[in-house]
C-alpha cells in the first residue's frame, strides 16, 4: 500500500487549518493527505472523494515531494 510520509507537528497543524479554512479541492486535498497519515488506503480515499485512485496517489506523491 502507498501511504503518504508522516507529516510533521506543524505540517498536521497547517493540513488541519487548510481543511477547515480553504474551499474545493484544497481542502480536499489536505484531507486526503491527513486521511492517508491516519493509515487509510488510496481505495479508501478515492471512494470518499468519489475520485480515482491516481488523483490519490498524485496528491500524496505531490506532499511527499512538497511538504504542506
Amino acid at each position: 500500500m502507498i501511504y503518504v510520509g508522516q507529516p510533521t507537528d506543524d505540517e498536521t497543524q497547517e493540513l488541519r487549518r487548510v481543511k477547515r479554512q480553504e474551499i474545493g479541492r484544497v481542502s480536499q486535498r489536505a484531507h486526503m493527505v491527513l486521511l492517508s497519515a491516519g493509515r487509510h488506503t488510496v481505495p479508501e480515499i478515492a471512494v470518499l472523494f468519489g475520485v480515482c485512485r491516481a488523483t490519490v496517489r498524485f496528491w500524496l506523491r505531490q506532499f511527499d515531494v512538497g511538504g504542506a
